[in-house]
């Protein structure tokens, strides 16, 4: 889906009009659609960092976009390395508003940019709430009672299922173990390998297992004192995980997202667990495919029926102003561009998806994501855990390979208790 290298500006301006996700032209007054209090003959230098050169074919095509209305605005846009990043900008800023206007983070750096002082607030809340956003990515953007930024895409992890195998899917990992001990592939599936294959080292894939059932500072990941880790129904459902290795014997030391997506797009597996990072891989593959939420939770072992929605784990790209920016105005207009206005073609042009509901893709699977993402839990903004998911990246291979379930996440319970102490 993701097209090739623009290099030229009037080929830019051709593909603007010519194309978009919803293979719709479209021109600025049709994608602009709110006044922000910005003159159309106003003068402005804006220098907008980030850091993914993913995103470069996006932003360019933004930039040509809103220089329709804006013809005398230039926005510069700076590739830079991710060391250092936060604290590069905030070297930036000068007494004339010289530096960084606009620039990119995730958002679980929303706390190490605020402490920075370079964070400011979004003050349009008609615009910016659960009604428009997923309600994840809103809570992405919070941080103490206030929005922070613009949110543009998000990656989470989701289920995919190969309906040759199964075309009503499994709902929970019992009925999937179930599947893998009753099911018998017939003469026309030559290809089948897997039932159930996904990278057990990952913990963007793995932490749904767990999210469901677990509270890590509260909905906004901004309350270090709102953690409930340790408790009987994590234990279950990471005994759950543990027990898929009788069913499922992959080795983590050997098993590879790349080698998790080849088997699945070449027809080899029924069940899989990926990433929106893995989409471009997948997307336009011959296999007919089904787009879910991961499967439900065991939370009682003596009970099957006692279940828990799985949720996955969550990380949102956000689009901030820099207070100390001379171009404020101009700066917020173009977040808000980026993330509204211009939702329609991002994914054209960047493969990432947005976080604005109201994006409709030509490829109707990928419509389930927004629910998927609305449901997940984003990673928590505070700079004392910035290692916590390296940490339960650990204790998911630990309990893989045979550890005791309730010694490793006990190992999780004493670091966040001595990290937020």
């Amino acid at each position: 889906m993701k097209m090739k290298k623009v290099t030229a500006v009037l080929l830019v301006i051709c593909m603007i009009f010519s194309m978009c996700a919803c293979k719709k032209k479209h021109t600025y007054k049709e994608l602009y659609t709110e006044d922000m209090s910005v003159a159309q003959d106003t003068n402005a230098i804006i220098n907008m960092y980030y850091t993914d050169s993913n995103m470069k074919e996006f932003l360019e095509a933004a930039v040509v976009a809103y220089k329709e209305k804006y013809p005398n605005v230039t926005i510069n846009l700076l590739i830079k390395q991710n060391a250092n990043y936060i604290e590069n900008i905030a070297k930036s800023n000068t007494a004339d508003g010289s530096g960084v206007d606009l620039y990119m983070i995730s958002h679980s750096n929303l706390e190490r940019a605020y402490l920075a002082g370079i964070t400011m607030e979004n003050t349009n809340k008609e615009l910016y709430n659960a009604d428009n956003y997923a309600s994840s990515a809103i809570a992405s953007l919070t941080y103490k009672e206030k929005l922070l930024g613009y949110p543009l895409y998000y990656d989470t992890s989701f289920f995919i299922s190969n309906r040759l195998y199964s075309s009503d899917g499994v709902s929970t990992f019992a009925e999937l173990a179930n599947f893998a001990e009753t099911f018998e592939p017939t003469e026309e599936m030559v290809d089948f390998k897997n039932v159930f294959e996904w990278n057990v080292s990952d913990v963007i894939s793995n932490y749904a297992f767990i999210g469901g059932v677990t509270n890590i500072t509260g909905v906004n990941g901004d309350e270090k004192d709102n953690i409930n880790i340790y408790n009987q129904e994590a234990i279950n459902a990471l005994k759950e995980f543990q027990d898929l290795k009788n069913y499922f014997s992959i080795d983590r030391n050997v098993i590879e997202t790349k080698t998790v997506i080849d088997n699945f797009k070449t027809g080899k597996t029924a069940f899989s667990i990926l990433s929106t990072k893995d989409l471009e891989a997948v997307v336009d593959c011959d296999v007919d495919y089904n787009i879910s939420s991961i499967p439900s939770i065991s939370t009682n072992d003596t009970d099957v029926n006692s279940l828990a929605a799985a949720r996955a784990l969550s990380v949102t790209e956000l689009v901030m102003v820099n207070p100390y920016s001379a171009n404020k105005a101009v700066a917020n207009s173009f977040a808000q561009f980026l993330t509204s206005d211009a939702a329609d073609m991002l994914y054209q042009y960047s493969g990432k998806l947005s976080c604005k509901k109201s994006v409709v893709y030509e490829k109707a699977e990928l419509n389930d994501l927004i629910k998927i993402y609305e449901n997940s839990v984003p990673k928590t903004k505070l700079m004392n855990l910035s290692e916590l998911y390296m940490y339960v990246e650990i204790m998911f291979h630990n309990i893989w390979d045979g550890e005791p379930v309730e010694t490793e996440l006990g190992k999780i319970k004493n670091y966040l208790a001595v990290q937020l102490k």
